[in-house]
């Protein structure tokens, strides 16, 4: 029990020292961030409190500290763009397909870690992450064969896309390229294997959609780059 204890502070001693030190990268340090264990899905999760002006970090114990700066991009990119709602958690609508959730957010998630990449102190720990995917390649294939889910086999390829040929640096997608082309071909074999899912006529054309990030990356325009997402799930 007192062990236990012991651990759990640690572990919020390491997340809140990792929000503090980014806040100040960021030039967050007028924003007011909590952190507090216990998230639903994700490693980390960016919750809200209006009536107190704060930003509450949810994170899992143990997580990677690529985790905690993502979430802090949010609250960064929706500073840069003025819109608020590049940080804020969706809210429940019965009028909304869930399906679309993850597919948003994971396309959203490459303008956050985009502008993070500009930041020295930060694009280690986003190249860390994404290597991960491609240094452990028979194990990254190994998940995809295993997941059921075609919502969320699409959203890793979306990410990965936006991650791999446009986050990562000229340097770093050249020595991996041979990695990464292996690793998409084989999750879009995947996809369209699943009944009902993406053709190859229309795995073309999400391409074509996808490469556009390389036209609107660089945008803090709200509009351009919900436009572009929206173009994508469409």
């Amino acid at each position: 029990m007192k062990k236990n204890l012991k651990d759990k502070i640690k572990e919020y001693k390491r997340i809140k020292a990792l929000v503090v030190k980014y806040k100040n990268i960021l030039s967050l340090t007028q924003e007011n961030i909590i952190i507090k264990e216990g998230t639903g899905y994700y490693q980390a999760e960016l919750g809200r409190n209006e009536q107190e002006d704060i930003w509450i970090v949810n994170y899992k114990r143990g997580i990677d500290e690529y985790y905690v700066v993502h979430e802090l991009g949010h609250i960064y990119l929706a500073k840069k763009c003025n819109f608020i709602g590049f940080a804020k958690p969706m809210k429940e609508n019965s009028n909304i397909d869930w399906n679309i959730r993850p597919l948003l957010n994971i396309l959203l998630d490459g303008f956050v870690d985009f502008q993070l990449s500009f930041f020295d102190e930060i694009y280690p720990v986003v190249k860390e992450k994404y290597l991960e995917y491609l240094n452990d390649i028979e194990n990254s294939k190994k998940h995809i064969i295993e997941q059921t889910d075609y919502i969320e086999l699409l959203t890793w390829y979306l990410g990965w896309y936006q991650s791999f040929r446009y986050i990562l640096k000229k340097k770093d997608f050249q020595e991996n390229e041979k990695k990464i082309n292996a690793l998409l071909s084989f999750l879009k074999s995947k996809l369209i294997q699943f009944r009902g899912g993406i053709t190859e006529k229309n795995f073309i054309k999400l391409i074509y959609k996808l490469n556009d990030f390389e036209i609107v990356k660089d945008s803090i325009n709200p509009k351009e780059i919900i436009s572009y997402c929206a173009n994508i799930i469409s």
